[in-house]
């Protein structure tokens, strides 16, 4: 499941319990500045095999979901 792993990803990059974050969990919320934001997108392309652009409004977690899922092919 994407979420899972998005949200695994953002735990072990911020230092926090990924049970903690939500769909609805905002980047404000995590305290991700733009370089944190950069640096997040990189390593999700690498986890998932797929280009996002950083220029995306990306607000939530959700919003990261999404366009991995597009990218992969499946169901947002």
């Amino acid at each position: 499941m994407v979420f899972q792993k998005v949200s695994e990803v953002l735990a072990e990059y911020k230092g926090i319990e990924a049970g903690g974050i939500t769909p609805e969990t905002t980047f404000a919320e995590l305290e991700l500045d733009s370089l944190d934001r950069v640096e997040l997108i990189m390593s999700l392309e690498e986890a998932f095999q797929v280009q996002i652009d950083t220029a995306a409004p990306l607000e939530c977690v959700r919003d990261l979901v999404a366009i991995i899922e597009q990218q992969r092919g499946e169901a947002v």
